[in-house]
């Protein structure tokens, strides 16, 4: 845990834009959110796997956060995944309420990956899709001009630009898939002409996108 903490306060420098984390269960919960907050609050943008529960309630921290962007996992055939934990996220219950989680969905069952001494080999799980969000937002942080990118790039507006730009599933409930599959080039497009704004998620009421009714 010392350790652990030691890397994450690191990230708190300059230039220091994006950081990938793991589910995370040997840190005691309250201590783990003050870790989140102090790197979201300087600008660290956070990516995580939801966990691969897959039942509903079986988010992993810190993804079940709302600072930190919650990955789940889909096939090629635009299904999620049957090991992508679901939401609604719990720890603040009962003295607050259950917030949609994952955010995104990305590829994340049999994705080609090299092994460890040689070649390739087929790999499965939302710590498989994570990482794909990650270098969707490295990519999206490199685009934005450098004389403006501090006044726009926060964790909170690549959010937005993330799941304002994902592409909803047809199937799927809102604690299933988030605000959909992952879309670059949308997310590009919204985060090209940024400017601060309020956004509501999930940006309806459908009570029967519910699994718990």
């Amino acid at each position: 845990m010392e350790a652990m903490m030691v890397v994450l306060q690191a990230a708190v420098i300059p230039l220091m834009a994006v950081i990938m984390l793991e589910a995370v269960t040997m840190v005691e919960v309250t201590t783990w959110k003050v870790m989140v907050w102090e790197l979201t609050a300087n600008n660290v943008i956070m990516v995580s796997a939801i966990g691969n529960g897959p039942l509903y309630g079986t988010l992993n921290n810190p993804a079940d956060q709302s600072d930190v962007i919650g990955v789940g996992g889909i096939d090629y055939s635009d299904h999620v995944a049957s090991f992508s934990s679901r939401g609604m996220i719990s720890w603040e219950i009962p003295h607050g309420y259950g917030r949609v989680k994952p955010d995104i969905l990305a590829y994340g069952r049999e994705i080609m990956g090299s092994k460890i001494s040689t070649g390739c080999k087929s790999l499965s799980g939302t710590s498989v899709a994570s990482p794909v969000v990650a270098g969707v937002v490295c990519l999206l942080v490199s685009v934005l001009p450098e004389n403006t990118r501090k006044d726009i790039l926060n964790p909170a507006s690549m959010k937005q630009a993330l799941v304002e730009g994902g592409a909803k599933l047809s199937g799927p409930n809102m604690y299933e898939q988030g605000a959909g599959k992952l879309d670059l080039l949308e997310s590009y497009e919204i985060l090209k002409s940024y400017q601060l704004q309020t956004s509501v998620f999930p940006t309806v009421f459908d009570y029967t996108d519910c699994p718990y009714s």
